[in-house]
């Protein structure tokens, strides 16, 4: 049996059900955020359970319920009531998006170069990593299921990133 970081057919369902059983993992954590304040883990639980074909927790579809409630009922203003502000009063989201941005190329990078140094035998980095694995569209696949991206954008980021620091050098 291949890596599933090879482009088999096989290899993108075995990253998947990988990445999924890290997802269902996560999700008690999820909840405990969510229920200690961070209103914000309601909807990133949400997202993430949509784009990966999860089953949402019936917690989250329950708070969820409820918060909208709130809104078609009018007992809130706004959505921002409802489910809390994303971000605090004042910041200035061009500056954000530009740090998510540089923060998501350098930990795509880190990501790829750590799985491109593992070596069977060394613990384990990954549920899905039984192989040496070597960049190609799997790899950019299963590490773009991590940071919730396509194959695509995650290797743009790579290279973006990887030129950044070649640049640097100079």
């Amino acid at each position: 049996m291949g890596s599933p970081v090879e482009a088999d057919a096989g290899s993108e369902n075995d990253v998947s059900r990988a990445f999924n059983a890290d997802v269902e993992r996560d999700l008690p954590k999820w909840k405990k955020d969510f229920e200690g304040g961070d209103s914000q883990a309601l909807l990133g639980t949400i997202q993430i359970c949509l784009r990966t074909g999860v089953q949402t927790p019936l917690w989250a579809i329950e708070a969820f319920a409820d918060c909208t409630e709130r809104v078609f009922e009018a007992d809130v203003g706004s959505w921002d009531e409802a489910f809390g502000r994303p971000y605090p009063k004042g910041t200035h989201l061009a500056t954000l998006r530009q740090k998510l941005k540089l923060d998501s190329y350098s930990r795509v990078f880190h990501r790829i170069s750590q799985i491109l140094d593992w070596r069977p035998g060394e613990p384990p980095i990954a549920d899905w990593l039984t192989e040496r694995a070597s960049i190609g569209p799997a790899l950019f696949e299963a590490v773009g299921k991590e940071f919730g991206v396509g194959p695509r954008t995650c290797k743009d980021r790579y290279y973006e990133q990887k030129n950044r620091i070649k640049n640097r050098a100079k």
